[in-house]
């Protein structure tokens, strides 16, 4: 985990597998959803369905459960 204080705040890419985990675990996600949601987009290179790079992956994890987990 980097040093820097605004690491896990959802700008930085790609975002760190340890810190969808704990963002999942907030909202009682389990760890395969968070995994699960971390390699869509991995493989997607963190770009949206347009092609444009994503600029904050808390929004597209908020959808992702709200959508897929309830």
């Amino acid at each position: 985990m980097a040093n820097n204080k605004k690491t896990g705040l959802g700008m930085e890419f790609p975002p760190d597998l340890f810190h969808v985990t704990i963002y999942f675990s907030y909202y009682k996600r389990n760890q395969h959803s968070a995994a699960e949601f971390f390699n869509y987009y991995q493989a997607m290179d963190w770009k949206n369905r347009k092609g444009k790079l994503i600029s904050n992956w808390k929004v597209l994890a908020w959808q992702w459960i709200f959508n897929k987990c309830t």
